[in-house]
C-alpha cells in the first residue's frame, strides 16, 4: 500500500500536496537502484499522482472539522477513493508506492516523473 509520508514528501516536492493518511507499509520493497519504469508506467504515475492529489485536496477541509472517529472513517473513505484512482491508471498500490519512493530517491526518475506531470492535465483545467 501507499504510504502517506512518502507520498506527502513526494507530491510536496512536485507541486501538489496530499493530507496524511494511514496507510499500510509494504513488506518488501524492490530495490529502487536498480529498478528502471517505462515511460508509460511513469506517465500512469503522474496521471494517478495528480488524481490522488485531487481527492486528497476534497478530504482535507472535511477532516479539519471531524471528529476522531468521523476521521478515521474519511481516511478510509479516501483510502478506497485513492487506491481507486491508483488502479484506474494501471498501478497497483505497490507499484505507485515504489515508483514514489524511487521519485523521491533518485533524481532521474524525479525528473522523468516531473516532465510528465507537467503534460498531465490538472482536473478543471483545459491543456493547450
Amino acid at each position: 500500500m501507499i504510504r502517506s509520508t512518502i507520498m506527502a514528501a513526494m507530491l510536496g516536492l512536485l507541486g501538489v500536496a496530499a493530507i496524511p493518511m494511514t496507510w499500510a507499509q509494504s513488506e518488501s520493497a524492490p530495490t529502487e537502484q536498480t529498478t528502471s519504469y517505462s515511460d508509460t508506467e511513469l506517465k500512469s504515475f503522474a496521471a494517478a499522482a495528480v488524481e490522488v492529489h485531487r481527492i486528497n485536496s476534497g478530504y482535507l477541509p472535511k477532516m479539519a472539522e471531524a471528529s476522531p472517529d468521523q476521521q478515521r472513517a474519511l481516511e478510509q473513505q479516501a483510502l478506497r477513493e485513492t487506491t481507486a484512482a491508483v488502479e484506474k491508471q494501471g498501478l497497483t498500490s505497490d507499484k505507485y508506492d515504489e515508483i514514489l519512493t524511487a521519485a523521491q530517491t533518485r533524481p532521474e526518475v524525479a525528473t522523468k516523473v516531473e516532465q510528465f506531470l507537467n503534460k498531465t492535465p490538472r482536473p478543471g483545467t483545459t491543456q493547450l
